[in-house]
């Protein structure tokens, strides 16, 4: 039976997860969209309910993922527009949206190997965050993890900017960033930061070294706690005079030298 009304419970609980605190709770958030959904399935990620509307999966692409959701029982409802709209978080909703479980994990510190984890501090913008997270996958990152002042990395924006890297590359939520990273370099994690002062160019530094590298909140920076556990710091040489860049795409000039000296590509 299609649900049609915007006070049921359910879908009254379903919307809860629009907000920090309804994510918290429930420990669940919201994918919208074929795209995306079909990335969950790509990653064999687990899918509590998907909502959707007889529009939404009336297209080819549309009515296969839906094949692939009965295939697995994924339990479907369908719903009216109004309704899809209540738990959509974009202004066009795509007329599909999923109840993701936080995958779990207990926090196991990988031993240094080849390539980078990525600590993101104090991160505050949810696309800013995303598009790091899709421009680490693609660059063969291990992993990224946010301090506990970073934007949450299940908001609606976040998911949608990762275009689902985030269902296929670890990405960890530190509850205590200093400790980790105080752990990270014991075990030989060799920790470096982004910085003004201080700081070499980023392509002066080996990064065939198994690294830990911090950036900083898109104002302001790393905290200087963080920034006095860093044995190196690096710098973008910015020759036209601009003072900073945005952070994700020093994120990405970052991440992609570290391809360039290993010789993936």
């Amino acid at each position: 039976m299609i649900i049609t009304s915007t006070a049921n419970p359910e879908i009254k609980e379903r919307a809860r997860l629009l907000t920090a605190r309804g994510r918290r709770e429930q420990q669940a958030f919201l994918v919208e969209g074929v795209r995306l959904l079909e990335e969950v399935l790509k990653a064999d990620y687990p899918v509590t309910k998907v909502y959707y509307t007889a529009a939404g999966i009336g297209k080819e692409r549309g009515q296969a993922l839906f094949r692939q959701l009965k295939e697995r029982a994924i339990p479907c409802q369908e719903v009216s527009e109004g309704v899809l709209a209540k738990l959509s978080a974009t202004e066009t909703p795509q007329g599909l949206v999923a109840v993701v479980p936080v995958r779990q994990q207990d926090f196991a510190l990988p031993r240094p190997g080849r390539g980078i984890i990525l600590v993101l501090d104090g991160i505050q913008d949810p696309g800013n965050l995303g598009t790091i997270i899709r421009t680490a996958f693609a660059a063969g990152i291990r992993e990224v993890w946010t301090t506990p002042d970073s934007c949450d990395l299940y908001n609606p924006k976040t998911v949608r900017a990762t275009m689902g890297a985030i269902f296929h590359l670890p990405c960890r939520d530190l509850t205590d960033s200093l400790a980790a990273v105080r752990a990270a370099a014991e075990l030989g994690w060799w920790v470096t930061a982004t910085a003004l002062e201080g700081a070499v160019p980023y392509y002066r530094l080996d990064w065939r070294q198994p690294r830990l590298l911090l950036l900083g909140n898109e104002g302001r920076g790393l905290s200087p706690e963080l920034l006095a556990l860093a044995r190196e710091r690096v710098t973008i040489p910015m020759p036209g005079g601009a003072e900073s860049l945005n952070v994700a795409v020093a994120a990405g000039i970052l991440m992609y030298e570290t391809i360039r000296q290993n010789s993936v590509v």
